[in-house]
């Protein structure tokens, strides 16, 4: 049941780039223009979001794993552990890094549009 909602969510998220793909190949579509600085700025902070995202992910994961190892051998926890979460890494700059890289994401995709 859940992946035929997810994909009809990804479906409906996809179409209205679908139709604008659509419209700029036809021969009606005379209004498409060439990609300007602002198309060049978004893209590189989209990938800039992105890599902040793999990362934080990748640091919470490493964290996580570790912690629960620590639990596991009955190790004591100290430090970042012993308060339960990440405090190291791009958790010590931003408390949710991959929720701000995930808002900033969207804010790219409006200078997409206006661009």
């Amino acid at each position: 049941f859940i992946s035929f909602y997810q994909n009809a969510l990804l479906w409906l998220t996809a179409a209205p780039s679908l139709v604008v793909w659509a419209a700029a190949n036809s021969d009606k579509c005379s209004g498409a223009k060439d990609l300007n600085w602002l198309d060049y700025v978004a893209a590189a902070l989209m990938l800039t979001f992105i890599t902040i995202e793999s990362v934080a992910d990748n640091q919470q994961y490493a964290f996580q794993t570790e912690k629960y190892r620590k639990k596991d051998a009955g190790e004591p926890l100290e430090g970042d552990m012993a308060d339960g979460f990440n405090q190291s890494g791009l958790y010590a700059i931003v408390r949710k890094p991959n929720y701000a890289s995930e808002q900033s994401i969207w804010v790219c995709y409006y200078f997409f549009g206006v661009a």
